[in-house]
Formats: C-alpha cells, structure tokens, sequence
C-alpha cells in the first residue's frame, strides 16, 4: 500500500464572485500535510498563508487514486511515481463553484 505521510505544497487561488463563468490562472501555495495514516485512510491539514482546514481521506484500491474531503470540498487526486500529489478541488457555495486541480511536490 502507498504511504501518504508528509507534506506536499501545490499553487491555487480564489477569484472574486461574478455572474458569468470564469476561468484564471491564480498564485498562492496551499500545503497539504497528512499527519497520520491508518491502513488506507489518513487526516491531516490542507493549509494557505492564510487559512487551513482539516481533511480526512481514503487511498482507492488501486493504490493511486485518493479521495479526500474537508471542511467544504470534496477532492479527488492520484498519487504518481514520482512522489507528487494531483490534487482535484470541487467545491459548490450559494453563489459559486469551483473545479480546479493542482500538482503538489512532496517536501523533504
């Protein structure tokens, strides 16, 4: 089984609220850190110079896949040879949504 423990730092952003769809490249580096991990679930922080949130997730059964929730999104992302983490965000508000998915390098 695949070892999620540590902490992988990826960039992503918020945009402003509008009436029409948007698409944008934003900055801004969110660290993910699993802090512990039981057979295929963990927990650990997803973490902006900003803010932070808990998570809780579960590697898939083929050992690449990981599904992750926290405070108000769901995310969806592989674990890949080389030590990265792709991270796919999806999130839903009263007046917005968001679908964004970022690449994340383990730190050493």
């Amino acid at each position: 089984m695949t070892e999620t423990s540590g902490v992988r730092q990826g960039s992503l952003g918020h945009s402003e609220a509008t009436s029409e769809p948007t698409f944008e490249e934003r900055g801004g580096v969110w660290t993910t850190t699993i802090v512990r991990q039981q057979s295929r679930s963990f927990t650990g922080t997803r973490a902006s110079e900003n803010h932070s949130e808990a998570l809780i997730g579960t590697i898939g059964y083929d050992d690449t896949t990981i599904y992750m929730v926290d405070e108000d999104s769901h995310l969806i992302g592989r674990l890949l040879d080389d030590g990265r983490m792709e991270i796919c965000i999806l999130e839903t508000g009263a007046d917005s949504m968001v679908s964004v998915c970022t690449l994340n390098k383990r730190q050493e």
